[in-house]
């Protein structure tokens, strides 16, 4: 059987209202040689059921359910565990894709020099409304990873959620970490935007970026929603940052 080359990644806990638009988005791809990895975190609504009908409809659609709530992060992890795809793509249960997320980043992947593909972002309340985010630059392009860290620390105008970009499966593997010790930061998972930034920064350290820009022509390719989102805390750590140093 030939393994899919994206794996796109939907963790859920408790989102019966939003699971199916979100599948469906992911299914609705104009690159198909895809699957859809979704871990139900133990929900106690219809959200499992749901899944169940479409992954029914769909052998690209595999689920899977955790017997206990795991937290979100480890959620994640177990999802990029399931996935057999060559790259991933984190789609959190509450967003959406546009149909050519993948069909528009994909080509920058094959650039062995590029650790992961951006773009900018539709945030709001309901599907086609909301506030454009992270017009990172003026133009399609590759950059160096500098512009993404200087970003991150000083201009916030990049992604710090991973549902808002593709990697490499092995990249988010390596690099999404749970557990950092330190003295002001008693579960780092659960820490703003830390696990969720790291993953960009680790993967970031050594590679360039690729970024499509379509948002002076249309919608960008990831709505997400504000009112169904966790919002992190732009807090970010001197003991995160020592990680990527080393």
């Amino acid at each position: 059987m030939k393994l899919p080359i994206v794996s796109i990644l939907i963790p859920v806990y408790n989102r019966e209202k939003f699971i199916g638009p979100c599948i469906q988005s992911a299914l609705d791809q104009t690159y198909t040689d895809l699957e859809i990895v979704v871990v139900d975190n133990a929900s106690s609504d219809q959200t499992l059921a749901i899944c169940r009908e479409h992954a029914a409809k769909d052998s690209r659609v595999r689920v899977f359910c955790n017997s206990i709530n795991i937290g979100p992060v480890e959620n994640w992890r177990r999802c990029i565990a399931e996935a057999k795809g060559e790259y991933g793509k984190l789609l959190f249960s509450d967003d959406l894709m546009e149909p050519d997320f993948l069909e528009k980043t994909l080509p920058f992947m094959q650039n062995d020099e590029i650790g992961f593909v951006f773009s900018s972002v539709l945030i709001g309340n309901e599907p086609g409304s909301g506030k454009i985010y992270y017009n990172f630059r003026p133009e399609t392009g590759i950059f160096p990873s500098k512009h993404y860290i200087d970003e991150a620390y000083f201009g916030f105008d990049v992604p710090f959620s991973p549902g808002g970009a593709i990697f490499r499966l092995t990249d988010l593997r390596s690099n999404l970490v749970s557990k950092i010790t330190s003295p002001t930061i008693k579960n780092f998972a659960d820490h703003g935007a830390g696990p969720d930034l790291l993953i960009y920064l680790l993967t970031d350290k050594c590679q360039d970026i690729g970024y499509p820009d379509v948002s002076r022509h249309r919608l960008p390719l990831t709505p997400f929603f504000v009112s169904r989102h966790r919002l992190p805390s732009l807090e970010i750590s001197a003991t995160m940052f020592s990680v990527i140093s080393t």
